[in-house]
């Protein structure tokens, strides 16, 4: 499914923001970002937008301006649950079961326009979980069972409709009836199989059958598989690596209990030799195949360090993300990762969301 596997990569700039003085985590240190993305990223109706600049859509499958995506209001909800913000949970909340939840199915949209239509008629299975998993943990931890419910819900709309020759499998089109033949694998999180059979929504062979996909994931001593394939029931690689997509990988599997220390290692090495990391490399290589960074990549990264008990390697990556964070309180901006393009100010939500959820855990260990 082009279309998802793109957005997760949109949040890739050429970035020329602002640096800062500052080189520490503070406490409250979320707040200005979450600020941002309150005053600057929102839509009238309350969901969150792609883009800080509205532009036209010219691709169908990929998010412009303020269209909105799924996995935006996956990741903030997850922030609010991890923050303990009942009140603006309950408001992302009602926004999903409004604008995003399909009345046929019961799957996830996951792409609307600003104004809360939607023209797409597909799901993604891991932006659909996220949101789950996120609801599972809030309706556990405030003793609340619409959220719950609304989670099994969902499971359950993916457990009938993204099955492929007894795989959960990336998406399910409404309009067509018909899934996909492919699992990413930075799709298959384990938190959410978990959920899904602590809820007895999913049966113990499927549960068995997606664990395994995910913790047999074949390496060529540093990157993952991205793909496998239900109907030929292989693993496929890309020869362009996209960092957001391995490190997901290699969160998931450390999640599911495997150490993928030849990965970690690369990209640590890689951050250390060249004062950042790139957004993608050359699987043949090992070479970068682009000058850019990703603040989406870097919040990735740091969460997937604090996952790897390297607390000192998450704090480095964590200063040189803070180089890109507008830190002018009398910035429209502040809080915000935004850049100067030849259009004007602009920035990617993903590029503002991870850094949150990042700097939302390194609060914990300062």
């Amino acid at each position: 499914m082009k279309k998802v596997f793109v957005i997760l990569l949109i949040s890739s700039f050429y970035i020329q923001a602002s640096c800062s003085k500052q080189t520490y985590v503070s406490s409250n240190v979320t707040l200005a970002t979450e600020k941002f993305i309150s005053s600057n990223m929102v839509n009238e109706n309350g969901i969150l937008a792609t883009y800080l600049k509205d532009e036209a859509s010219t691709n169908p499958t990929l998010a412009a301006g303020r269209e909105a995506l799924s996995e935006s209001i996956g990741l903030q909800l997850t922030y609010l649950v991890q923050k303990n913000d009942r009140k603006a949970f309950e408001t992302y909340y009602q926004s999903l079961n409004k604008y995003f939840i399909s009345q046929e199915t019961g799957i996830v949209y996951w792409k609307l326009e600003k104004d809360g239509s939607t023209n797409v008629t597909t799901n993604a299975l891991v932006d659909d979980w996220r949101i789950a998993d996120a609801l599972f943990k809030a309706g556990e931890k405030w003793n609340i069972q619409k959220y719950i419910t609304t989670a099994k819900n969902i499971c359950n709309a993916i457990n009938t409709y993204n099955k492929n020759n007894g795989y959960i499998v990336n998406f399910y089109d409404e309009q067509y009836k018909k899934s996909n033949d492919t699992v990413s694998i930075f799709f298959v999180d384990p938190t959410a199989l978990n959920y899904m059979l602590k809820y007895n929504l999913i049966d113990s062979e499927t549960y068995n059958l997606m664990n395994s996909l995910l913790k047999n994931t074949p390496n060529d001593g540093v990157f993952f598989s991205e793909n496998y394939n239900v109907i030929t029931k292989t693993y496929q690689n890309e020869p362009r690596v996209n960092m957001i997509e391995q490190l997901y990988i290699a969160y998931f599997l450390k999640l599911a209990g495997i150490d993928s220390t030849s990965f970690y290692s690369f990209a640590k090495e890689q951050f250390i030799k060249n004062k950042m990391l790139f957004g993608q490399y050359d699987r043949a290589t090992r070479r970068p195949l682009v000058k850019y960074e990703s603040n989406a990549v870097y919040g990735m990264l740091i969460l997937y360090a604090l996952q790897m008990n390297d607390q000192k390697f998450a704090k480095s990556v964590y200063q040189r993300m803070r180089k890109f964070e507008i830190t002018d309180k009398k910035s429209p901006y502040y809080g915000g990762y935004v850049i100067k393009t030849k259009n004007g100010y602009n920035t990617h939500i993903f590029d503002n969301l991870f850094p949150l959820l990042a700097k939302q855990e390194l609060e914990t260990i300062y």
